[in-house]
């Protein structure tokens, strides 16, 4: 929960690079959150990966505690973050009915 509950900063970009970041937290939360929690934090997971995959993208190799260039990148740069999202989320709408 505490990464969940960290406000938008350079934490969020320090993550990035670390093997316990976004994408690793996203897959946890299949085995630890039920439907309901992750309808209440999924733009949260959502976000952070969006700020991963522009990360990335800006500074393959170095963390910075700024984003460099702010401005929004092409599609092709989010898709594969956008398709993992909506594979998780689908997960919880169809696995997961009551």
């Amino acid at each position: 929960m505490t990464y969940l509950e960290v406000p938008p900063g350079s934490m969020w970009l320090d993550t990035c690079y670390e093997a316990e970041g976004p994408l690793y937290q996203c897959t946890l939360s299949l085995l630890l959150f039920t439907p309901a929690r992750w309808k209440s934090h999924r733009l949260t997971h959502l976000n952070r990966l969006l700020v991963l995959a522009h990360q990335r993208y800006v500074s393959p190799s170095a963390t910075t505690k700024t984003i460099m260039e702010p401005s929004a990148k092409d599609y092709p740069i989010y898709k594969n973050i956008l398709i993992f999202f909506g594979l998780v989320d689908s997960i919880y709408a169809n696995f997961f009915k009551v």
